[in-house]
């Protein structure tokens, strides 16, 4: 049986909450994690490097067989070198709750060590739970603004992607339940997308009040591909409209819990309609350290002993960032409900 040492350990606790799967996240799952989504890239520093593309591919100059290569003279993309936000928390363990947590009847012995086990499980799990929170929150913020802005007591985080104005300043008209107006639109910005980025999207998140407008449009009944609902065959427990121009189209509506204890929707007060898809996503990590030197993971674990009352303290720590990889990479439309 191990000792409390060991099971506290930080190889331990890291590989064992790398193990964790988070309750579902809508826009972690789609963009992040999904097959289709770029694989994450992990770095042995403090900082993090990305390119962003910003136009289409540039035709490239003709030139004579015999003559020396040309430099070109425009960049498609901006570098970006910086360090992304860290979270850092800690939850507090103690002997006492543990050794003495016991169900009616059970015996005094070779019972504790699973509660020990169980205690540190739940603790890593919510850990990570409240990590992941964070993501999903970046990631709508970067949906809703092409920005990741933090301003909180301790620290603050402010990257704009410089995101295209007109891309996330689209909008229309979806009021009348009659008009295909929505199949126009999403073919049209499905197109626009692929034009610039080489990548068909595959994803549409609406508001809910553009979900019920798309939902009660007679036009579209025969036209939205909903048998994934009908068959029960999703492989998500998202809300799932239907699939329309070859866009699963997702209902956007989640709550986060602030630092004050607040519920906070993400997908703020407008009607929408963004389009993206996932391979315009990647996440992006730096290192966190110890005595060994650069740990590389989403989360780094680890604990130190406590006293009065005894016990250890489990820490969790992520350097991360979701990056759109491509300016032109969502279209954000508001739309015109009643």
């Amino acid at each position: 049986m191990p000792t409390v040492a060991d099971v506290f350990h930080y190889r331990t606790l890291t590989e064992a909450i790398k193990q964790i799967k988070p309750s579902p996240r809508m826009l972690i799952d789609l963009l992040l994690k999904s097959p289709r989504s770029n694989p994450a890239k992990y770095f042995a520093t403090k900082s993090i490097e990305f390119d962003i593309k910003r136009t289409g591919p540039i035709l490239p100059r003709f030139v004579k067989r015999r003559s020396p290569a040309p430099a070109r003279d425009l960049k498609n993309y901006t570098h970006v070198n910086l360090e992304p936000p860290t979270i850092k928390f800690y939850d507090d363990i103690t002997y006492d709750e543990i050794w003495t947590m016991r169900d009616a009847g059970e015996p005094l012995t070779q019972v504790q060590m699973d509660h020990l086990n169980n205690w540190i499980a739940d603790t890593q799990r919510d850990q990570k739970e409240s990590i992941t929170a964070a993501w999903e929150w970046m990631l709508a913020q970067i949906l809703l603004t092409g920005k990741v802005s933090y301003s909180g007591n301790d620290e603050k985080f402010d990257f704009d992607f410089r995101m295209d104005s007109t891309y996330m300043g689209e909008s229309t008209d979806w009021s009348d339940p009659t008009s295909k107006a929505p199949l126009t639109d999403l073919r049209e910005y499905r197109i626009a997308l692929s034009k610039e980025t080489g990548v068909m999207p595959t994803l549409a998140f609406v508001t809910p009040s553009v979900a019920k407008v798309l939902i009660e449009n007679t036009a579209l009944e025969k036209l939205m591909d909903n048998r994934r609902i009908e068959i029960g065959n999703m492989k998500y427990d998202f809300p799932f409209i239907g699939n329309l121009q070859g866009l699963n189209i997702y209902e956007f509506n989640e709550t986060i819990v602030n630092e004050a204890g607040d519920e906070v929707t993400l997908q703020g007060d407008d009607d929408l309609c963004i389009v993206t898809t996932p391979e315009m996503f990647k996440s992006f990590y730096a290192a966190s350290f110890n005595e060994q030197g650069p740990v590389l993971g989403e989360v780094y674990s680890y604990s130190e002993d406590i006293k009065n009352p005894g016990g250890k303290r489990v820490y969790a720590e992520s350097h991360g960032l979701p990056i759109i990889l491509h300016s032109k990479g969502i279209i954000k439309s508001t739309i015109t409900v009643e």
